[in-house]
């Protein structure tokens, strides 16, 4: 069974547990940390797996163990991934092992405080500002369009924070998409995320 993004091998409570703030659904290609909570009666250590590769250890401390990590920048603009863990104690008695899965996107955020996603708000020629967050590092613009409204690509600066924003007036009411996607100074491109508007 699946739960908050781990499977549990049923019957086995031995099992550790994974939790994660950075990494969950449709997390960013920042660095985070992965925390472990053993289970296990006498566990000294957690072995971990990422995506069916080999094992590693990393030593319990009290039980407990915190995995920092940096994830790959996904090739295709998103990356599903998953993490195995167990635990063995200082006799070599593994216990059974946790997956925890989550996914990697390469998207940036979008936000807006006049046209809040997916609610109905503002109205035609209401303006709103659109703010537009990275979702990798080294993002300096970001390109934009709104099809049936703003139908050619618009390129827009990031500041030092490398946010960068823009405002728009929607030219009637309904449902819009506003298309972002953010550049690198090498011309590296992120993937690409759809911002619905509802336009009253």
């Amino acid at each position: 069974m699946v739960v908050d993004g781990q499977h549990h091998v049923d019957g086995d409570e031995r099992c550790p547990a994974v939790t994660s703030k950075e990494f969950q659904a449709n997390a960013r290609v920042f660095p985070g940390a992965f925390t472990f909570d053993a289970r296990q009666p006498g566990a000294v250590a957690f072995e971990y797996s990422f995506d069916w590769g080999p094992f590693q250890q990393l030593a319990a401390q009290n039980g407990r163990a915190e995995l920092a990590w940096t994830p790959p920048l996904p090739p295709e603009g998103s990356a599903d991934h998953n993490l195995r863990v167990r635990t063995v104690t200082a006799g070599n008695v593994s216990s059974q092992e946790i997956t925890y899965y989550f996914n990697i996107l390469s998207a940036p955020y979008v936000s807006s405080k006049e046209y809040p996603e997916s609610q109905w708000s503002g109205g035609a020629g209401v303006p709103g500002t659109f703010t537009f967050t990275p979702g990798m590092p080294g993002i300096v613009s970001y390109t934009y369009s709104i099809p049936g409204a703003v139908t050619e690509e618009v390129t827009v600066p990031a500041d030092g924070s490398g946010a960068g924003t823009m405002t728009w007036a929607p030219p009637d009411r309904g449902s819009y998409a506003v298309l972002v996607r953010g550049n690198t100074a090498d011309g590296t491109r992120s993937g690409g995320i759809g911002y619905s508007v509802y336009v009253r």
